[in-house]
């Protein structure tokens, strides 16, 4: 399975990590390392989350 984030998505990302860096590196550097986790899993595990109303969409909600 290949992840593809859209344009938008990739900047969003980068922005809060950004935002995050400023007043936490390691909190940023976590934020980014549970992203690297949860883009794996949906590599390995593509049924993971829930379906949407886009057949090739799904949702995944990650905490904390």
């Amino acid at each position: 399975m290949k992840i593809r984030l859209t344009k938008r998505s990739a900047q969003q990302i980068e922005t809060i990590l950004e935002f995050i860096r400023v007043s936490s590196p390691t909190g940023a550097s976590n934020v980014a390392a549970r992203l690297d986790a949860v883009l794996t899993l949906l590599k390995e595990q593509p049924g993971a989350g829930r379906q949407t109303d886009i057949p090739t969409v799904r949702r995944l909600v990650v905490t904390p």
